[in-house]
């Protein structure tokens, strides 16, 4: 049975006050510990990191077109993410420092505008991307050959570009 002055107060209407004053009158809590209260289990990786070797890098290097064939060493050997080898800038890279350091400071990125997919330069994934990496000397050569034969030497050329658009690449190029 309901008490007089709870006669005419809907369920919700209780539970709704349970929730927000869940004291009694005299002020001390009407239960005492949560009894919700349980860790969530965190699921399981969901997949594998595969950590290729020098010589699969060198593989995949092989494999690609001359134009993106550093792109591949670059990603392989500094870590790199697609976007950010496809977002790199001649201003990126300093082959006259010592050591010789590129600069990740933007990532490529692929957004849909009039119903179209476009490339764009944007921010990177994370703030902690934007990083400065120490290039070793082979590779510095590597770049230094890719710079004078394929990128532009304005400071926003990219260093990796579309053959047809000689713009951002994209999944079209």
């Amino acid at each position: 049975m309901l008490a007089d002055d709870q006669r005419g107060v809907s369920w919700r209407s209780r539970q709704r006050t349970a929730a927000t004053k869940p004291l009694d009158d005299q002020g001390s809590t009407l239960i005492k510990v949560n009894p919700a209260q349980f860790k969530v289990p965190r699921p399981a990786t969901k997949h594998v990191y595969v950590i290729a070797t020098r010589e699969q890098v060198q593989a995949l290097t092989d494999a690609m077109p001359p134009n993106l064939a550093l792109g591949v060493l670059l990603a392989g050997t500094l870590g790199l993410r697609q976007g950010e080898v496809l977002g790199l800038q001649h201003r990126d890279i300093e082959l006259d420092a010592s050591p010789a350091l590129l600069h990740v400071r933007r990532s490529a990125k692929e957004v849909s505008e009039n119903g179209h997919k476009v490339s764009i330069l944007g921010e990177t994934k994370t703030p902690s991307s934007k990083r400065d990496i120490e290039v070793s000397a082979p590779l510095a050569g590597k770049i230094r050959e890719h710079l004078a034969t394929y990128v532009d030497k304005k400071p926003t050329a990219l260093l990796f570009t579309g053959v047809r658009t000689r713009g951002t690449i994209g999944d079209y190029d």
